[in-house]
């Protein structure tokens, strides 16, 4: 083989390795355009609407509060006991108080927990049971606390002014041979933390 044919050669191998690489190229860019037919780069937006959250508590609104925590006003049973002055703390007083749950345009079920504290009280003074007044069903102060829940209808509407719960808390001041003294001047009052979130399953 002659220079001439040796040059020939060579150059005939070069056009076939960059044919193949230029065959390469093209056939990748057609794969990549075929599949770019089924890709879609139009943004898609969703829309969707956070259910309401609204909850007042002895009509204060406790939206904005992980736990909301006021102080609460004994209310004596006068006519079950004549012994003491109407609205006066004494031993073998009885008497409620009232915390009232209004969840009006609330979208979700919820769950409470009211847990009182009971340190400024007269160690035998104790919240008994409850009722709550809506439909009277009752139920027993556990551990200082009471726990329930508010639900949505079957047809999943908003809580309305009929959803609305007050919890008529019973306390007592039991009447013991030995009682603790009260101060004339000590104003008693019971602080109620109240939890409210929204009910999960």
């Amino acid at each position: 083989m002659n220079l001439s044919q040796r040059y020939n050669a060579k150059s005939n191998k070069r056009f076939i390795r960059f044919a193949f690489f230029y065959a390469v190229l093209i056939i990748v860019l057609l794969i990549m355009s075929t599949n770019a037919k089924y890709i879609s780069n139009t943004p898609i937006t969703t829309k969707a609407d956070v259910a309401e959250w609204k909850v007042s508590i002895n009509d204060i609104d406790a939206t904005s509060q992980e736990v909301y925590t006021g102080e609460i006003t004994l209310v004596t049973n006068s006519s079950l006991n004549q012994t003491t002055t109407d609205n006066k703390l004494a031993p073998g007083k009885t008497g409620y108080f009232d915390i009232i749950l209004d969840p009006t345009g609330t979208e979700v079920s919820i769950e409470y927990t009211i847990s009182f504290d009971l340190s400024n009280l007269p160690e035998d003074l104790k919240v008994k049971d409850y009722t709550i007044i809506e439909d009277s069903t009752s139920g027993v102060v556990s551990e200082n606390s009471i726990s329930g829940e508010i639900l949505l209808n079957a047809n999943k509407e908003p809580l309305s002014a009929s959803d609305k719960k007050t919890l008529r808390v019973n306390w007592e001041w039991e009447d013991k041979e030995i009682n603790q003294i009260p101060d004339k001047n000590e104003e008693y009052k019971i602080e109620a933390s109240i939890l409210v979130k929204q009910k999960i399953n």
